[in-house]
């Protein structure tokens, strides 16, 4: 550990930025064999709310994940930080008719999902607003 959020008071945003910029080639992210640094974590998350952005994700806004726990789940948190939008996780291991009430619950704009999950996620599309 490095230290990156010991400072009282640090917004999520912060901390997902002060890593990239405090120790840009130590290792910030160990997903099995994958390894990032913190340089490369920033990068991702940037992208990634890039994309967001353009899908039209607005500050203020929710941000609905459906992920395993890996990298991924990390950068669409720390996208959604730097978006400044809620995020909220949809567990996989719900039934069916237990994701759907989620996402209702939930109401987010976008859904951030692992590619295994899309063809549940298709079936109850037409349920969800």
């Amino acid at each position: 550990m490095h230290g990156i959020g010991k400072d009282e008071g640090m917004l999520l945003k912060e901390l997902y930025e002060r890593g990239p910029r405090l120790y840009p080639g130590k290792c910030g992210i160990i997903d099995g064999v994958r390894r990032f640094t913190y340089r490369e974590a920033g990068e991702r998350h940037a992208r990634l709310a890039s994309a967001l952005r353009e899908l039209g994700l607005r500050r203020h806004e929710r941000l609905g994940l459906l992920l395993k726990n890996s990298a991924e789940l990390i950068e669409a948190h720390a996208a959604g930080a730097r978006l400044g939008v809620a995020v909220g996780g949809v567990n996989y291991r719900l039934s069916l008719e237990g994701m759907k009430q989620t996402l209702l619950g939930l109401r987010c704009r976008v859904l951030v999902l692992d590619r295994e999950f899309a063809e549940r996620i298709d079936s109850i599309r037409s349920e969800l607003p």
